[in-house]
Formats: C-alpha cells, structure tokens, sequence
C-alpha cells in the first residue's frame, strides 16, 4: 500500500471515531444532566389547597378567613341576663333557743304585682323540732289582716307545707311568722326552705328570688 492510500485510511477511521463519539454524546447526556430533578410548576393544579389555610381540624380554609375566625373567637361572651324577680322574699329564724322553746321561721315578702298566694315548702329534722299545731301556736305579735293568711297545706314528719295568701294582694314589706316549732333535744339543727312557688290573681307562676332558705338553730 501506498503511503498515500495509507492516509486516505486513517483519515477514514478517524472521521469514523469523531462520529461516533459525537453521536454517542448526543444519545447519552451527562450524569449532571439526567440527576437534575425536573422544574415545580409555579401554578397549582386545579382543585388542589393552594391560597387556603389550614385551621384547627386540618381542613382548608380559604386565605384570609384565618384572621377573621380569631377576631371572631376572641369577642366578649355575655352571660344571660336572668329575668327581674316579680316576689323577693327573706327568711330567718332564731340562731339559739333553750330546749322546750318556740322556734319561729318567719318570712319578709317583697311583692312587685298582685299576689294570689305563696306555697313555701319546708325541711327540718323531727328529731330535735317538733311542729305545733295551729292550736298550740301564739301569734300575738301576728297582725289581726294576717290570722287568715296562713295555713298549712301538708304536714309530715319532717315537712311541711304552708300556703300564704296576703289579704291585701300586694304583699309589700309582708312580714310574719310562717311556721312555729318546738325545740325537743339539745344540739344544732337546720330549717331549710326546699321551694317555692308564687302565683297572680291570674294563676300564672311568677319568677321568685329568696334569701336565709337555710336557717341553723342552737338548742342549748
């Protein structure tokens, strides 16, 4: 061969490696280039939580809800405002009495409309109080208006029910003794008004405030 033919061959060859090298390059790019991860979308996709903000029970709450919500939560709460008393009345009876001596429970009633009547329920303990009869009871200091205003409903051991019926209706500043007891034995003992339940000339029940519901006696 000549040394012509011999360039012309190499010439060939090494034309046919640059080929193959660039093409190689072309098919398989750089480790850089396949590792590179692919760009995030800027835009969310439809229907995803982009623009919301997640609230307490992780669900989504459009942006700009949040701050509201917390103005919202952190307005003052006013309690209920209860309804104006129509009857006020005021318990009390002797904090110390001797044994055999008169326990009186007496009651002050404070009336803002015309009373048909009161029904006072009460509690004491049979072992130390006994309950007197309306015979057995002296009401000399009770007003003449007053003699037929009381009257007892129930009696059992251990409770009584009394009905007040104030003559005039009004009940303004009414003050009288309820119920009359017996001490019996020695040591303290309670008075305590369960309820209560006033009425008007109408018969409808009228809202009722009380004070002393729960008296305590020394019998000493």
């Amino acid at each position: 061969m000549s040394a012509r033919s011999w360039l012309l061959a190499m010439a060939c060859v090494a034309v046919l490696v640059l080929g193959y090298l660039v093409l190689f390059r072309a098919v398989d790019p750089p480790d850089s280039a396949r590792r590179a991860p692919p760009a995030r979308a800027e835009l969310a996709a439809p229907g995803s939580s982009a623009g919301t903000t997640r609230g307490p029970d992780a669900s989504a709450v459009p942006s700009g809800t949040a701050s509201q919500d917390v103005s919202i939560a952190q307005r003052p709460v006013h309690p209920a405002v209860p309804p104006a008393a129509d009857v006020r009345l005021a318990f009390a009876a002797p904090a110390r009495v001797s044994p055999g001596g008169s326990v009186d429970l007496s009651v002050t009633i404070d009336a803002q409309r015309a009373l048909d009547r009161v029904v006072l329920d009460i509690d004491y303990d049979p072992q130390q109080l006994r309950l007197r009869s309306a015979e057995e009871v002296d009401y000399s200091q009770r007003a003449p208006s007053l003699d037929n205003a009381f009257s007892i409903e129930v009696a059992t051991e251990g409770h009584v029910t009394v009905a007040i019926r104030p003559s005039t209706r009004t009940a303004q500043g009414l003050h009288a003794a309820v119920v009359q007891f017996e001490a019996i034995a020695s040591g303290w003992t309670k008075i305590r008004v369960t309820d209560v339940h006033a009425t008007d000339l109408s018969g409808r029940a009228l809202a009722w405030t009380a004070s002393g519901q729960e008296s305590q006696v020394a019998i000493e």
